[in-house]
């Protein structure tokens, strides 16, 4: 499998090197690391661009145009841009080519090749308003709410309360939700960190019934009894 990665300089950037772990050795990746994603690294993480090229089969310059990954006729399986700054995603949306990034991701789109949109809210609620912008910019790219989902990361500073206020407003939007939790962890092996073990058990599941109640209308987990059968069949 052939997966082009953008790597931004949105906050988050821990996304892209867990994902770049994830696809090592599994499938061909072609990465593009922009300017400012290169200083990030560098304030998020402990790692240098160095380190993070050499987790991909292969390296492009975000300015050159020159380069295969430019031509329409380059074929990949999937393109992902993690972390992804409301600056790459508004000329995403609005056909604006002017780096290999954009250039890469529109030749994506013209193709079908974005699917599963993932958005992070990693931090308070008072985001909101770019979250909403974010969302409303790829609705009108052509996605529906249930090709949207929204990262949440848990566990961590912001609280749970907080968290649970960004989720009554995904259930608003009727968008799904992701929630990662901190320093990687995965369940059931989740440490309580910025959290308690009530806090991250509650708002999983409270997750879990969110994501069914987009995907269905419903939920799915409550039967009809026999009146309602009658009433409605």
């Amino acid at each position: 499998m052939k997966i082009v990665v953008g790597i931004t300089g949105a906050s988050g950037i821990v996304y892209a090197i867990n994902l770049l772990k994830a696809l090592k050795g599994k499938a061909e990746v072609h990465l593009i690391i922009s300017d400012s994603a290169e200083h990030l690294l560098e304030v998020e993480t402990d790692m240098s661009p160095g380190q993070l090229e050499g987790m991909a089969s292969h390296i492009y310059n975000n300015h050159d145009f020159n380069q295969g990954l430019c031509s329409g006729s380059f074929l990949f399986d999937a393109m992902v841009i993690i972390p992804c700054t409301m600056s790459t995603l508004a000329k995403l949306s609005n056909g604006i080519a002017d780096n290999v990034m954009t250039r890469a991701g529109a030749v994506a789109l013209k193709e079908s090749r974005f699917q599963n949109i993932r958005l992070a809210w990693d931090f308070g609620f008072g985001d909101q308003y770019k979250i909403k912008d974010a969302i409303e910019l790829l609705k009108k790219a052509g996605y529906k709410n249930k090709d949207l989902m929204i990262f949440m990361i848990c566990n961590w500073q912001i609280s749970s309360e907080e968290c649970c206020k960004k989720a009554y407003l995904c259930a608003v939007w009727n968008v799904k939700i992701s929630d990662c939790y901190f320093d990687g962890q995965t369940s059931p092996n989740i440490t309580p960190i910025g959290w308690t073990e009530y806090d991250i058990k509650t708002f999983r599941k409270g997750v879990r019934k969110h994501n069914q109640m987009v995907t269905f209308g419903i939920d799915p987990e409550v039967k009809r009894n026999k009146h309602q059968a009658r009433m409605f069949d």
